[in-house]
């Protein structure tokens, strides 16, 4: 009994540091799903998939040996914050082709490569697993491909997997004061779970509609909402290793962060498939 009840209290810690993570990506594919619902109907033909449902794919594999390389690839480690553009020169000093901006943008290339040769459901899927960054995302089937790309601009709307510092946050311990208790945890934890957990309850988010311009230069795009969420990675990192939330907390910060989201997202679903 005194194992089944440690074994029990394990897997209930386990899901509760995954289970906010998941709950997140689930809530942003369902604003999503709603967007399209409303805005977008030519858009919902096309895309035979429910974004609320498979948010938390990619989270889910990574310890599956055929997807175990993509662990690398939900985040950048940049280890400098400039008073000026991220220029693709300095992009590619910290990823040339093993992180999260170069993940979105060939997942994107791939995508639309494949819808525009109507053969966006025709490939097989396979069990085959590579650990080489040349072509590795040809492995995968298309709607693979979609799942990945949906989480991985969704993990590009967390502050703390575009920077190094001390492990993207996972390093830096604090005590922080929450609904009334103190408690450690890591700074990345913060923004995985207790800051936009905090933001879904309180606000009622609603994006405006989106215009959609032809994009010419789809890696624009990416660059410019990427310069817009680390601007935000910048100012998070705390100068003590003790928070009282509602100071911590800026509302302003995850509205940006929710709009740069809902904008990165529509605008390439709608650059793939129109």
């Amino acid at each position: 009994m005194k194992y089944i009840l440690i074994i029990y209290f394990i897997i209930l810690i386990i899901d509760n540091v995954y289970g906010y993570g998941y709950k997140v990506h689930e809530y942003m594919g369902k604003i999503v799903d709603d967007y399209i619902l409303i805005n977008e109907e030519k858009l919902k033909k096309k895309i035979n998939i429910k974004f609320e449902d498979v948010s938390s794919w990619a989270d889910k594999i990574k310890r599956n040996k055929k997807y175990e390389w993509t662990k690398e690839l939900h985040y950048i480690d940049i280890y400098e914050c400039i008073n000026k553009k991220y220029d693709e020169e300095i992009i590619n000093k910290y990823c040339k082709d093993n992180c999260i901006i170069y993940s979105i943008k060939e997942l994107t290339k791939l995508l639309k490569h494949s819808n525009k040769n109507n053969i966006f459901y025709k490939q097989e899927n396979t069990d085959i697993y590579i650990n080489n960054n040349n072509n590795k995302f040809e492995i995968l089937n298309n709607e693979e491909k979609l799942k990945l790309l949906i989480h991985f601009i969704q993990d590009f709307s967390q502050p703390l997997h575009l920077l190094g510092y001390k492990r993207g946050g996972n390093d830096y311990k604090v005590k922080i004061l929450y609904n009334g208790y103190n408690t450690t945890r890591n700074l990345h934890y913060i923004w995985d779970s207790l800051i936009p957990e905090y933001f879904i309850n309180k606000t009622k988010y609603k994006r405006e509609k989106i215009y959609y311009y032809n994009e010419k230069d789809y890696n624009k795009l990416v660059d410019n909402v990427f310069n817009k969420n680390i601007n935000i990675s910048c100012k998070i990192y705390p100068d003590k290793d003790y928070l009282i939330f509602e100071e911590y907390y800026n509302e302003k910060y995850m509205e940006e962060l929710f709009n740069n989201y809902m904008e990165l997202i529509i605008k390439t679903l709608k650059y793939i498939y129109e």
